[in-house]
């Protein structure tokens, strides 16, 4: 056989390259265009080689009897092997150049990112799969055996990944099929690693290594061919799936993360409250921090587990990274945070968006125990996934944010219908943008969740139908969404920047966003809305001996006027399951005409979640109103 492709693999190139330039997203992220080629690359690779090693079977058979030594056994396939991958490789370089081209040079864009994925997946596929099927074709000869080492392989390459993704070895988004996380659809992984050399050297290792193991295997076969013994099935199986211990020893070798051991090494530093660990860096700038975040996330961790009604949620671990490179280098991830529910995991960074992002994450996290039967612990429906993190992370889901952004949405016409936000697609490829579609599914979760409570939300969360879990259908649903939005008052001013907002050629759909052009910024929509403040804004942070203290219910003695004891003493009650204790001891607290400022603001805080907490939405809002009305308040303090 040659090195080149035959015709046939060329034309499979080309149709390949041809479908990889018209995909829908191969100008923005290029992720399915990587996968495609692996494909391409991997089926010519393992095809080939099958055929290379039955051609170096039948050539040692016919040199049994002359004087055939193993170093020309091993140099025979050396050559097999050669000649089973050039041809993947360069059937993949094909579609990759023509993806490029075109790009570049006829559509006048930047390169999608994703595309530099062929590096990370078909050099490490294509020579592992070129290997495998030599070492089958060299040792076994009927066609069901092949199939059964075919199985094998299969098997190996599903189950292996998974077992590593659950184990928390690697990060989903690096899989080689990318699959979701619970941080959402929007990060698959990165494209501009900053790993050290010493990660690609064992890259390379582990792929070098397949050449080797199929030579032995060859040197075997030519063994057995002398002696005329050739031992059983089972053996035969072992050694022909030798190269897949290049995988098995090294699994981030067809991964893009360096590993978990890596991390842990590197976030070695640890603290903890009762229900939540953080892990950090040692003598890093998370580590001065460490203490107050645990007891920020532990907060959090109440608040937001009496919200959902939750019995007895297990602890939560923080990974919280320097900065971006660090997280970008030991997780793969770039420009996103994330969780892993089946791992009791948030991963977010040292800065004002992390923190943000952090109750968001954690909640995904804490829904898992809606989610338990579920592979992953999350919702498959990313409405579901997203609304729910964002609804229940505000704290301000009775009318708050979202409900007002819907509702001017609706008086502008340009209402997204929850049939098509919570359709399998709707989300992400649906009428409007991606962050509107966060912003409207909030809107439709929070609520569910006021006129509901969380019970019915939880069995929707859990894969149950809209009707076994509401008693109604998800178009009846709709309908009251709208009534209850419709209610909301806005004004003129409201309604026209939603008219901008939601306008889809504005701010289109993700897949019909207009790819950056080569030497311009990407094209800029209108200017975005304001951001919201970070979640924890109304949240109060205890000290960090208040979360080691505020274990149980506290006696009258512990209720002092002190702020401080008065949070902590607030926080027991409520971990205890007394919410309402909790709001007479703060409202009482709050009477006192000594306090006054921050002191004054943290004890707002600490009632206004108390409030929302016990479902005394209507006292919540006249507290805000009330916190609105002292001058010493910034806007950004009390929204």
């Amino acid at each position: 056989m040659s090195f080149l492709p035959t015709p046939v693999e060329w034309v499979l190139a080309g149709l390949v390259g041809a479908i990889s330039c018209a995909a829908p997203l191969a100008r923005t992220l290029g992720y399915e265009s990587a996968m495609i080629m692996t494909i391409l690359a991997g089926g010519i690779a393992l095809r080939r080689g099958l055929i290379e090693g039955g051609q170096l079977r039948r050539t040692l058979q016919q040199g049994a009897d002359s004087q055939q030594k193993p170093v020309h056994a091993f140099r025979l396939a050396s050559e097999g092997f050669c000649r089973a991958t050039s041809p993947a490789l360069i059937a993949a370089a094909l579609p990759y150049v023509s993806i490029v081209a075109s790009t570049r040079l006829i559509q006048g864009c930047r390169v999608a990112p994703g595309t530099v994925l062929v590096l990370f997946l078909v050099l490490p596929v294509a020579p592992h799969l070129a290997a495998f099927g030599m070492a089958v074709g060299a040792l076994v000869r009927s066609t069901w055996a092949r199939a059964a080492m075919l199985a094998t392989l299969a098997g190996l390459h599903v189950v292996h990944p998974a077992v590593q993704v659950l184990a928390g070895r690697t990060i989903p988004h690096s899989m080689l099929f990318g699959f979701l996380s619970a941080s959402g659809w929007g990060g698959v992984g990165s494209t501009d690693l900053d790993l050290p050399l010493s990660y690609f050297l064992l890259r390379g290792l582990a792929v070098a290594i397949c050449p080797l193991l199929t030579g032995i295997a060859a040197i075997s076969a030519l063994g057995w061919s002398r002696s005329g013994r050739i031992p059983g099935l089972p053996v035969r199986l072992a050694l022909a799936a030798a190269p897949v211990a290049a995988a098995v020893a090294y699994p981030s070798a067809f991964g893009l993360t360096p590993g978990a051991g890596v991390r842990e090494r590197a976030l070695s530093g640890w603290t903890r409250t009762e229900h939540v660990a953080v892990r950090f860096t040692p003598g890093g700038r998370a580590a001065a921090t460490a203490g107050t975040l645990a007891a920020d996330a532990e907060w959090d961790f109440q608040v937001v587990s009496a919200l959902m009604e939750l019995n007895r949620p297990d602890p939560v671990t923080v990974w919280v990274y320097e900065d971006e490179e660090q997280m970008r280098s030991l997780t793969g991830a770039e420009d996103f945070l994330f969780a892993l529910p089946w791992r009791r995991e948030v991963h977010t960074l040292l800065s004002s968006r992390g923190m943000e992002a952090l109750r968001h994450e954690l909640v995904h996290v804490l829904a898992g125990d809606w989610a338990v039967h579920h592979p992953l612990r999350i919702s498959w429906n990313q409405a579901m996934l997203e609304g729910t993190a964002e609804a229940i992370a505000s704290y301000r889901f009775l009318g708050g944010p979202f409900q007002k952004s819907a509702a001017a949405a609706l008086a502008a016409g340009r209402l997204t219908d929850a049939m098509s936000l919570f359709s399998s697609t709707g989300f992400v490829w649906g009428q409007t943008s991606l962050r509107n579609s966060y912003d409207l599914s909030a809107s439709f979760i929070g609520f569910l969740l006021e006129r509901y409570g969380p019970r019915p939300l939880s069995l929707a969360y859990g894969g149950r139908t809209w009707e076994a879990a509401y008693g109604k259908t998800l178009p009846a649903l709709n309908t009251d969404w709208r009534l209850h939005i419709a209610r909301i008052p806005v004004s003129k001013e409201e309604v026209e920047k939603a008219r901008a907002t939601f306008d889809p050629q504005r701010n289109p759909p993700f897949f019909r966003k207009r790819c950056p052009r080569v030497g311009l910024a990407a094209p800029a929509g209108p200017p975005p809305p304001p951001s919201r403040p970070a979640a924890g804004s109304l949240a109060p942070a205890p000290s960090g001996a208040a979360a080691r203290t505020a274990g149980g219910p506290v006696d009258a003695a512990a209720r002092s006027r002190r702020p401080e004891e008065a949070r902590s003493a607030a926080l027991a009650l409520f971990r205890a399951g007394l919410p309402d204790e909790a709001i007479d001891l703060l409202g009482r607290c709050l009477a006192d005409d000594a306090i006054a400022g921050a002191q004054h603001l943290e004890i707002s805080r600490s009632l206004f979640l108390c409030l929302l907490a016990a479902h005394r939405s209507d006292e919540a809002r006249d507290l805000l109103l009330k916190m609105r009305t002292r001058s010493e308040f910034s806007p950004y303090q009390i929204q």
